[in-house]
């Protein structure tokens, strides 16, 4: 019998995959940036996560996300620490909220937006930070010599062994038992979620040359 997890993956595997491969991301993990170039990166997710923990701390009670919802997840303060290192070194004060991937990704948080698919948030955010991330932020440390005091965004040991949190987290997902209905609104907002990340990186890539050729 194929898991959910493995029915995401599956569903989601060419959107992920086109995500990922973005020359934006692909230029800044190569190190073909610059530190700016990450600085911005965390100011357009900023609001994102902002909005998303507003509605976690509102509606972590509610199934399924009250499987999932941990506090000790938060990112928005971790990355906001983050910026305001980064702008005293490199004085930097771009406003990245009004860039038209940053207002979709926000659209798709509204207040009425179903808890299984506010849950496909907390999947696609959370354990994206707790695995690609981690590969992120070593490679902007040794790229771009960001110092640990700018890395909390990834820092997450406050939920202990990440691979065992990653596994826990993947099993509820597969025992939860989300009817057919629920299921097809995860995946379809997973589906859309990738999108979204990737419109991000093609609006982060027309700001910076060396990822210029996006589309």
């Amino acid at each position: 019998m194929t898991t959910f997890h493995a029915q995401i993956k599956l569903r989601s595997d060419s959107a992920h995959r086109e995500a990922e491969e973005a020359p934006f991301i692909a230029a800044l993990m190569g190190g073909r940036l610059s530190p700016s170039a990450y600085l911005d990166y965390l100011k357009a997710l900023a609001p994102v996560y902002l909005r998303m923990e507003e509605l976690f701390t509102a509606r972590g009670a509610e199934e399924p996300l009250s499987y999932f919802d941990h506090r000790a997840l938060d990112r928005s303060q971790l990355i906001a620490a983050d910026i305001s290192y980064l702008e005293d070194v490199l004085g930097d004060s771009k406003n990245l909220t009004t860039l038209p991937s940053v207002g979709r990704y926000l659209d798709s948080l509204h207040n009425e937006i179903t808890t299984t698919r506010l849950t496909a948030h907390h999947y696609i955010r959370y354990l994206g930070d707790l695995s690609g991330g981690q590969a992120i932020a070593r490679l902007v440390a040794r790229h771009y010599q960001i110092p640990a005091e700018a890395l909390n965004f990834y820092n997450f040991e406050d939920i202990g062994d990440v691979v065992f949190y990653k596994k826990r987290y993947r099993d509820f997902l597969n025992l939860i038992a989300l009817n057919e209905e629920q299921q097809e609104e995860f995946l379809s907002e997973v589906e859309l979620l990738y999108a979204l990340n990737r419109e991000l990186f093609i609006d982060l890539g027309n700001l910076h040359s060396a990822a210029a050729d996006t589309h």
